[in-house]
């Protein structure tokens, strides 16, 4: 092993400084220094054009560590505000399952099987008769006769 690269140290990578206003770290920089616009998060590792300006011809890469975070941001970024919904509301929606017991429990005390609901009842031939008036086109009491035992004609 030569000497001179004992002593030879790693140049460092320059860190990319990001403005103050930049929205998140999950916002990729262009590769074009005039350009400024912070590119949307990527779930997938890769090389992107910027969506910057119209004349802004540069490209950004997504790592895939950054499209991991970008990933995990995302999924506990939907539990972080379930949680803080939650804890605003006046009723605790998060908690513990309520158990199959309590919800057979208020189940049926919404329906009852064990009640019989009997049905109101029918009302006779007799009763129907004579609540209702016999309309125009009924044929009167006499026009039939049941003891008639006259054949029509064939």
């Amino acid at each position: 092993m030569p000497v001179r690269n004992i002593f030879h140290k790693k140049v460092p990578e320059p860190v990319m400084m990001l403005p103050r206003d930049w929205p998140s770290s999950l916002h990729s920089k262009c590769d074009s220094p005039a350009c400024s616009f912070p590119n949307p998060p990527q779930a997938a590792e890769g090389t992107y054009n910027c969506q910057g300006f119209p004349c802004c011809s540069g490209t950004y890469h997504v790592s895939a560590a950054m499209a991991a975070s970008v990933i995990r941001s995302y999924s506990f970024g939907w539990s972080r505000e379930a949680v803080e919904k939650a804890a605003s509301s006046s009723t605790p929606s998060l908690g513990r399952a309520p158990s199959i017991k309590s919800i057979k429990q208020k189940s049926s005390r919404r329906f009852n099987r064990s009640k019989q609901k009997d049905l109101p009842p029918i009302p006779g031939l007799h009763i129907r008769s004579g609540s209702l008036s016999p309309g125009p086109n009924s044929p009167s009491d006499d026009a039939y006769n049941p003891n008639d035992t006259n054949e029509v004609d064939k």
